[in-house]
């Protein structure tokens, strides 16, 4: 029924039942999976000025993070025999995730462990995409 699957994480790393749920779905659907951790530029830049800290640096760790957790999704998806692609994308608006989504070529959107702040962003891309969107509660 899915054929891809975008699965989109916000700046949080995700619990392992998350994971395996994730993991369930692709495999009762055969479904090719794009796991996309998004780092939001807002947020980094108040993280800068918070920690005093040049907005490059918070930039690069948090990319480096962000890194470390898709690889570790990605392990887990290659382990049970699972086609998996994973990426790290920067974004300032919801035109940038509405971009994101589009060039994805997804028939279901995941979201997984989205905070207060990031469903409203994915509340204002519902009236903009036509595919179901399923939210993994953190």
């Amino acid at each position: 029924m899915f054929e891809r699957i975008l699965a989109i994480l916000f700046n949080k790393k995700l619990s392992p039942k998350t994971i395996n749920l994730l993991r369930d779905l692709a495999e009762h659907h055969r479904s090719k999976v794009m796991v996309n951790a998004l780092l939001d530029e807002n947020l980094l830049e108040m993280m800068s000025q918070t920690n005093g800290q040049n907005i490059e640096k918070v930039r690069q760790n948090e990319k480096n993070l962000s890194w470390y957790k898709v690889y570790g999704i990605e392990e887990t998806f290659k382990e049970a025999g699972l086609f998996v692609n994973v990426g790290v994308s920067e974004f300032t608006n919801e035109d940038d995730l509405l971009t994101l989504i589009n060039q994805s070529k997804c028939d279901l959107l995941v979201v997984c462990e989205p905070g207060e702040h990031d469903l409203k962003k994915i509340e204002k891309l519902v009236q903009h995409i036509e595919i179901p969107i399923f939210l993994i509660p953190g």
